[in-house]
């Protein structure tokens, strides 16, 4: 028999996954370590206790009470899950039109539509399936891909545990086990399989990457649902055990929990085998559970309870809450900042779940009048979503300073794109003889998209070898934190532009870089609020010819100089800020502050120190190549030291120098490109 009740511990068990996920996000940091760097793992806590608790709703109502009903069944999910979920979209548009730049306003539009209809999961794999790569991770919507995987499940769970427990009866919990043990199989192995010859990778391995295994797939998540669902099976003729039992038991899952929230990390194979530990961990606790055992009184506690009943509420606002204030606002995330935003999440939370959640569970309150609302807010979100994305993010709520830095260069990067990752180059005015070589990383390829059109350069053949975060360094392999080599930055790559090169004679080659990226391994932190992003974890790894990239750079430049004219663009300053939408915070709050900021006392600039600081080691590597064939580009020239002695500008009155933190804007070009035609012409008066 399945007699299902209300239990407290499950509620306190709900609100550590939440607190987890929680302070995840806010990143504690103790000795620049995040304090709980495996929170994340709260999420697979959820799945377990919502594929426990739907098995013993359903089995509970069908075969005690054979009443059970899948439309009541998904009424009950819609009042629970929809319109919080509605309001926190809202309130995400809402900010997202005074602070988003067109094209993130237009992401932003499509999360909500595929939030709304719950395949967020699959949006954000699309985009990017490495969720912590930080190509998802600028949306505020982004931690509703877990909604949209339980939501996939409910709309199919039912009728598979119905028709399955008719038919296996007693053994469907053998079968429920027997998936998850084939599920998990297949998270590890199946991206050994290919669809071309041959189609079984020749090594094996254990931890192989595919589509099935993504972090946003249901597939990889589908058995820690499972494992919740086939506790409930199990629950339903539990044996008695001691209280020592129990508690050793339920205190060894607390323990896994924990040392997962404390252990894991970004670099954890997750989902996983690995997994097991805070999803066995779950388990543990909710199949031990007694009134007098330690941690179900722990987990039974007024305030860890509390914290479970509204814990769908502080789940949906603590992202938006922490990112509207850390990338949009760019608040310094301090310890006191970190108590108010979590303060905040929790005021907002209580107010959802007292004047939204509630009244829309209400029983009484009949679902065709609470249906009037959610339908309407959800038809005013579609053709909202759809309307910024018909108009393009709504350009016109943009200061035109801003607008044009994006605007036109983002057209001439996605016309560009093809160059950005092939790996055989790039070819223009295929009909020229002389050739002007573009080489380097994504500096060099925003350089070449804003000079390739200007008439100075239509006798040239242009070609273009460029992959972003990749440098001319012969002798090496870009690899992860893992040592596993990149596919394209790599030794191979290398040495064919090297064989290509060195065929060259009297032609000009443009090559720069972010050489302070590579040479420091970090990225930049202005010092004044600009902290660019996370470590840069990728290295270039020697094959034995050169002992670190510099070496290999000075040599490889010094070989093709010998009969060709080189151009070594130096250093450009970073902002350390996402200029544009630093920019489009201030100057949208009020007209007051455009005028403000748009004077030279309030722009928006950085320090000269910490740039010479920085990139020491860049001017030490470019000052060493000398020959004759050198020429010498020097983007700082053009904004550091001009109108402030001791500070780099990023704008001026009318134009914004720079396109995101590091690449500059096609104004920002406009006098840099002037060097460089001018070199280029000296290079062609030698000649004649």
């Amino acid at each position: 028999m399945f007699n299902f009740k209300y239990r407290r511990d499950i509620d306190g068990l709900r609100a550590i996954a939440v607190l987890a996920v929680i302070f995840y996000h806010l990143d504690f940091q103790l000795n620049n370590k995040n304090l709980f760097p495996g929170g994340y793992i709260g999420v697979d806590i959820f799945f377990v206790i919502s594929g426990y608790l739907i098995t013993s709703i359903i089995l509970t109502e069908k075969i005690n009470n054979n009443a059970f009903s899948y439309l009541n069944f998904f009424e009950r999910r819609i009042r629970r899950i929809i319109p919080p979920l509605l309001i926190v979209i809202s309130a995400s548009f809402f900010f997202g039109w005074f602070y988003f730049l067109p094209e993130d306003l237009v992401k932003l539009s499509y999360t909500a539509l595929s939030s709304v209809f719950f395949f967020s999961n699959l949006y954000f794999f699309n985009i990017d399936e490495n969720y912590w790569s930080g190509e998802t991770e600028y949306n505020p919507l982004l931690h509703t891909w877990s909604l949209s995987v339980e939501e996939q499940f409910y709309i199919s769970f039912p009728f598979f545990l119905i028709i399955g427990f008719k038919i296996f009866k007693a053994n469907f919990s053998k079968i429920i086990l027997s998936i998850i043990f084939f599920n998990l199989l297949l998270i590890h192995l199946i991206g050994n399989l290919n669809f071309n010859y041959p189609y079984l990778n020749k090594d094996i391995s254990f931890f192989s990457d595919s589509f099935f295994s993504s972090f946003y797939m249901p597939t990889s998540r589908v058995w820690e649902l499972l494992f919740g669902s086939y506790l409930s099976l199990k629950n339903s003729n539990k044996k008695k055990f001691s209280l020592v039992t129990i508690n050793f038991f339920n205190t060894t899952g607390l323990i896994m929990i924990l040392g997962s929230i404390f252990l894991f990390n970004s670099e954890t194979y997750h989902p996983s085998i690995i997994t097991l530990f805070p999803v066995v961990g779950s388990v543990l606790i909710i199949y031990f559970h007694h009134s007098d055992s330690i941690v179900t009184k722990i987990l039974s506690n007024n305030k860890l309870v509390f914290l479970g009943l509204i814990s769908y509420s502080l789940y949906l606002w603590h992202y938006p809450v922490i990112f509207y204030s850390t990338f949009i606002l760019k608040f310094e995330l301090g310890l006191g900042i970190k108590l108010i935003l979590i303060l905040t999440t929790f005021l907002l939370s209580l107010i959802t779940y007292f004047m939204i959640e509630k009244i829309f569970r209400d029983k009484q309150i009949r679902f065709k009048i609470l249906a009037i609302p959610i339908i309407s807010l959800i038809f005013v979100l579609i053709v909202l979503s759809i309307n910024i994305i018909v108009k393009e993010g709504y350009p016109k709520r943009i200061p035109e300073i801003i607008l044009e830095s994006v605007k036109t260069f983002e057209k001439k990067k996605l016309r560009d794109k093809i160059c950005r990752f092939n790996l055989n180059g790039c070819f223009f005015n295929n009909n020229n003889t002389s050739k002007i070589y573009f080489v380097g990383d994504s500096h060099i390829q925003t350089l070449f998209e804003s000079i390739k059109d200007v008439e100075a350069l239509k006798n040239y053949k242009l070609i273009v070898y460029t992959l972003p975060g990749c440098l001319y360094f012969p002798g090496f392999n870009r690899a992860n934190e893992d040592n596993l080599v990149d596919d394209k930055c790599n030794n191979q790559y290398f040495s064919k532009l090297r064989r290509k090169f060195l065929n060259e004679k009297d032609s000009i080659f443009i090559i720069g870089g972010r050489f302070q990226l590579y040479l420091n391994n970090s990225f930049f932190n202005n010092e004044e609020g600009g902290i660019e992003g996370k470590e840069w974890k990728d290295k270039f790894l020697s094959i034995g010819n050169y002992k670190n990239i510099k070496e290999s750079f000075k040599d490889g430049i010094t070989e093709i100089s010998k009969k060709n004219k080189i151009l070594l663009v130096y250093p450009i300053p970073e902002a350390g800020w996402h200029v544009p939408k630093k920019l489009f915070t201030i100057l949208s709050k009020s007209k007051q502050k455009k005028d403000e900021y748009l004077s030279k006392k309030n722009y928006l600039t950085t320090s000269y120190d910490l740039f010479k600081d920085r990139t020491y080691s860049s001017f030490r590597l470019l000052d060493s190549i000398e020959n004759d064939n050198i020429y010498r580009i020097y983007p700082h020239e053009l904004f550091c030291g001009t109108l402030f002695e001791k500070r780099c500008i990023t704008h001026n009155d009318t134009d914004l120098f720079y396109s995101d933190d590091d690449h500059l804007s096609e104004k920002g070009f406009v006098s840099l490109n002037k060097i460089i035609l001018e070199k280029i012409k000296i290079i062609e008066n030698l000649k004649n």
